[in-house]
């Protein structure tokens, strides 16, 4: 099974488990605090250790890692992963999970990328528009790049939307080259 498909189908029975028990919010929050056990090189060598049994890990992990506030269906969800062999596929199941809780609450993640920080009013103005435009609720992660001269350029997911001085100074050199002067047209 391919990695992607593998993070789509747990991340989608988790999503839909969680939704039909209305703990999406806990199973989101607690996946989240979760996450940097998850990617650490502990957590790597303890999921992989051979010479540890799954119901031992299972053991460590429900009352080690987890604190008694994490949810039960998430609890579950990880020694499921566990006795699966899944453990690995963790990181790209929350990615997974995360877009898809994302998409249920309307949410859409941008970046703009400018030469100089946007002040809050200026990304008050974008955030407006683009819950005009996408109906959705933005997020926009501002990345200054000293590279660009002016303008921006807008990520929404994988369209990009340039308005940089330079791509605009590029587009008007090409129409300039693409024009023809005709002299008896004067």
């Amino acid at each position: 099974m391919h990695h992607f498909h593998i993070a789509s189908t747990y991340a989608k029975a988790l999503f839909s488990l969680a939704e039909e028990a209305k703990a999406l919010i806990e199973v989101r929050q607690a996946f989240f605090d979760f996450m940097p056990v998850a990617t650490s090189h502990a957590w790597k060598q303890f999921s992989l250790a051979p010479h540890i049994s799954k119901p031992t890990k299972i053991a460590i992990l429900q009352q080690e890692l987890l604190d008694e506030n994490t949810p039960p269906l998430f609890r579950d969800f990880l020694a499921q992963l566990l006795v699966n062999n899944r453990l690995k596929h963790l990181p790209s199941i929350y990615k997974r999970f995360s877009h898809l809780t994302d998409n249920y609450d309307g949410v859409v993640h941008t970046t703009v990328r400018s030469a100089h920080a946007l002040d809050e009013e200026n990304i008050h103005k974008l955030k407006k528009y683009l819950q005009k435009t996408l109906h959705k609720k933005p997020t926009i992660k501002n990345i200054t790049d000293p590279r660009l001269v002016g303008g921006f350029r807008l990520n929404i997911g994988s369209l990009s939307l340039d308005w940089t001085v330079k791509t605009q100074l590029e587009t008007l050199q090409q129409k300039v080259e693409g024009f023809e002067y005709d002299e008896k047209s004067r």
